[in-house]
């Protein structure tokens, strides 16, 4: 922490929000620094260089023996005020430096700790300056020890813990959530409170395809993914509801079943340990990629099926096993040829003809 008369004057407010009967991988910690970038160092200040640039890029180092390591985030913020400043050399220009140190590795969440900080910004517009006192060259903020300080008190629970109360929350129904991300569902909440309500869209977030959909979609306009009536064949839009109540979760599927991939995705994620939010995480991750691998494995089997017949058959076998047929489905047409149509269209044929359930 600098002292006043360095170049950033430093106000923080630094909390170990980790109580006594915690784990220590429970621990997590929050910092929040103000500086002047433009202010110069001090004449006694050993570490000015003559003619070198201020920078706001952050560092860390440490020189103590420790038993277990922790992940840092770091941002440098701007409030509306430093936009606004008409000479961005002025000596009271002030940013900020928000830090969150956790004994997880929160990479993962980089987009979420992003959003979140932007939050803070929000907050920090808002803050009314108070006088300096006499001979303190930093302005003190006026609500540190409430507004601001309860938004950074929250920032584990907010940004890392609602993968947690998702999977504890919905238990074995949580292969619906997986199931509505992956066909980019419209999910229709009731009787649950924002927050909760919050939490699950950012769960389903975490593993949906639209990103996928909108670049096949992009890429059937562009390209021939045209229907035998000459129209670009387009992922039917499905509407699944939710209702939370005391008792439970209840899905209204709209007599769509869930299908066998769900499942086992949601069997994998109740097995793990419903803290280890980062594990939680990459197991999402992992759903989509295993998604996305089934999905290309289906599109060679149907390129070699324009010409082979072996190739048609192991096509309608791995529809048939895969556990998510049905799924896949929905998005391999949208960036198919003419004759991937023509090959499809005889599966499905087949598939109606011999009421094959694909689950």
């Amino acid at each position: 922490m600098a002292d006043e008369s360095d170049t950033g004057s430093v106000q923080s407010s630094i909390s170990d929000q980790s109580g006594e009967k915690k784990q220590p991988d429970s621990q997590r910690y929050y910092a929040l620094y103000t500086f002047y970038p433009n202010r110069p160092r001090s004449v006694g200040d050993s570490s000015s260089i003559e003619g070198e640039e201020p920078s706001e890029d952050g560092s860390l180092s440490s020189t103590d023996e420790v038993t277990s390591s922790a992940a840092c985030y770091y941002c440098v913020l701007k409030t509306s005020s430093c936009d606004d400043a008409d000479d961005s050399k002025a000596t009271n220009l002030r940013k900020f430096v928000v830090c969150f140190s956790v004994l997880l590795d929160p990479a993962t969440f980089r987009k979420d700790l992003d959003s979140y900080c932007q939050g803070l910004v929000q907050l920090l517009d808002q803050e009314t300056a108070l006088t300096p006192q006499p001979g303190a060259e930093s302005e003190q903020l006026s609500q540190l020890n409430t507004g601001v300080k309860t938004y950074l008190e929250g920032w584990h629970e907010t940004v890392l813990e609602y993968l947690t109360r998702c999977v504890t929350r919905l238990g074995e129904n949580v292969q619906y959530l997986v199931y509505s991300a992956l066909v980019d569902a419209t999910l229709q909440i009731s009787g649950a409170v924002a927050t909760d309500e919050e939490d699950i869209r950012r769960f389903i977030s975490c593993c949906s395809l639209s990103p996928l959909l909108e670049q096949l979609q992009a890429s059937d306009q562009q390209n021939a993914g045209i229907s035998a009536s000459g129209e670009s064949w387009q992922v039917q839009p499905s509407v699944i509801s939710l209702e939370l109540t005391e008792q439970g979760a209840k899905f209204d599927m709209k007599g769509i079943e869930s299908c066998n991939f769900c499942k086992v995705a949601a069997d994998h994620l109740l097995g793990l340990d419903a803290k280890n939010v980062t594990k939680i995480r990459d197991s999402l991750e992992s759903i989509k990629l295993a998604f996305i691998h089934n999905l290309n494995k289906l599109k060679r089997f149907l390129r070699q099926a324009e010409l082979d017949h072996y190739a048609l058959y192991r096509a309608f076998v791995f529809l048939k096993k895969c556990g998510a047929g049905s799924l896949l489905l929905r998005y391999v047409k949208l960036d198919a040829s003419p004759e991937t149509i023509s090959v499809l269209a005889a599966i499905e044929q087949f598939i109606h003809d011999k009421q094959v359930q694909l689950t």
